[in-house]
């Protein structure tokens, strides 16, 4: 199956979709087994056409679908949480990405960290933020905490579509333009 064969529209012009179609557990246990594992979706995304982005969602772990992720794709935007759990997984990403870039695809970059779920007066976040910087550039724009994203996803909507006047829908447009600049680069 082709990720053509999967994308669906959405409510939003030429925004489409490849969701999941099988259980993840499954696909990772079968494609776990095969040497072509790691290439399985870059060689899927070769076959799209007309195609600015594909923004690729991966669970928070070094599992194959991550890796597949990583050989598919030219950028990496890590998103972290101000805490420790975040800081203590950057070393072995940091080792995933250097690998895959130096074995096989040399045009992986990481564009920066966003930094997510934000409270910017705690001490945890004052103190964990300049730790992240020693790993990643950050990028300027962070999402701060707060209700929006969660309440549009139990609505099903972006959170541009459920409360386009919140902070966060703000702050995810800064971002976006911020990454929209650094391509440009």
């Amino acid at each position: 199956m082709t990720i053509q064969e999967i994308m669906i529209e959405t409510r939003l012009p030429d925004l489409f979709l490849a969701p999941s179609k099988m259980n993840l557990a499954e696909v990772e246990t079968l494609s776990g087994n095969s040497v072509d594992a790691p290439y399985i979706l870059r060689d899927s995304l070769q076959s799209v056409n007309g195609i600015d982005f594909c923004i690729i969602d991966c669970p928070p772990s070094l599992s194959i679908f991550t890796i597949n992720a990583l050989v598919g794709s030219n950028y990496v935007i890590i998103p972290l949480q101000a805490e420790k759990f975040s800081v203590d997984g950057i070393v072995g990403l940091q080792q995933t990405i250097t690998s895959i870039k130096k074995r096989i695809n040399p045009n992986l970059e990481i564009l920066g960290a966003l930094v997510t779920q934000l409270k910017p007066q705690t001490l945890l976040t004052k103190t964990i933020v300049p730790v992240l910087t020693k790993y990643f550039r950050i990028f300027e724009t962070s999402i701060s905490d707060g209700v929006a994203v969660g309440e549009s996803h139990l609505a099903k909507k972006s959170v541009f579509e459920y409360n386009k006047t919140s902070k966060q829908a703000q702050e995810y447009e800064g971002f976006i333009e911020e990454f929209l600049n650094e391509l440009k680069k």
